[in-house]
C-alpha cells in the first residue's frame, strides 16, 4: 500500500529485498517501473524456488530476480545485479526487526549495499509488544554505524494480522485482572500498528 501510494520511492530505481518471504513488496516495485528489482531471502532451495515461482506467475516479463542470501554476508553477488551501480537506490526491510540476534547482521547488509545517496524502507508490526523496545532498538544501532533515521509512518490497521495470537506476555509479573486486561488492551493496538522508518547515509 505505501508504494502504490508512494510510485515514486521506487519508479527506475534498483531495489533490494532482504529477507522477502513471499516477495510482494518485490513484486509490487517491479510492476512500478522499478529499473532493477533484486528479491532475497534465506539460501535455502525451497524458499527461492518459491520466490522464483512467484516472479514467473505475477511478473515473469519484469526485471526482477532471486537469489539466496544470508544477512552480513558479502553483498557483491547482490550488486552485481546492478552494475554498474556500486549498490541499491532502495532496500527493503519489512517485518523483520522481531530477529534481534541478527539486527548487527542486518545493519552490516545495509551499510554494504546502500548507495551513497540510497534510501532503507524498514516497515513492522510488533507482533510481540512487551519487545518493541528490542525491535526498536535496531534503529540506535543503525544510527551507530552512521544511519539517519526518519520515521515516515505509524498507521493502526482496522484488526491484528494474526487473530488467534492473544499478544500478550505470560509472565508471572502480571498479579491482577485489572493489569492484565490493560496490558491485553495496549498489546492489541501496537499488534495494530504499522510503524515504518527511512535511513540513508548522514
Amino acid at each position: 500500500m505505501h508504494f502504490e501510494t508512494n510510485p515514486q520511492l521506487v519508479k527506475s530505481k534498483t531495489v533490494l529485498e532482504l529477507g522477502a518471504g513471499a516477495g510482494l513488496p518485490s513484486l509490487i516495485s517491479a510492476h512500478l517501473s522499478a529499473k532493477r528489482v533484486v528479491v532475497t531471502d534465506y539460501p535455502d532451495a525451497e524458499l527461492i524456488a518459491n520466490l522464483s515461482y512467484n516472479i514467473d506467475a505475477c511478473a515473469a516479463k519484469l526485471p526482477i530476480v532471486a537469489k539466496g542470501y544470508l544477512w552480513g554476508a558479502n553483498a557483491s553477488t547482490l550488486i552485481d545485479e546492478v552494475k554498474p551501480d556500486e549498490g541499491f537506490d532502495v532496500l527493503i526491510l519489512a517485518d523483520l526487526l522481531f530477529n534481534h540476534s541478527e539486527h548487527g547482521k542486518l545493519v552490516q547488509t545495509v551499510k554494504n549495499s546502500l548507495k551513497k545517496d540510497g534510501t532503507a524502507l524498514v516497515f513492522f508490526t510488533p507482533y510481540r509488544p512487551w519487545l518493541l523496545e528490542k525491535d526498536l532498538a535496531f534503529f540506535d544501532l543503525a544510527k551507530e554505524n552512521g544511519l539517519v533515521v526518519d520515521k515516515v509512518l505509524e498507521k493502526v490497521m482496522d484488526k491484528v494480522m494474526f487473530e488467534e495470537d492473544p499478544g500478550v506476555c505470560k509472565s508471572s509479573a502480571i498479579s491482577t485482572i485489572l493489569l492484565i486486561l490493560t496490558t491485553q488492551l495496549q498489546d492489541e493496538l501496537l499488534r495494530r500498528t504499522v510503524f515504518g522508518y527511512e535511513m540513508r547515509w548522514s
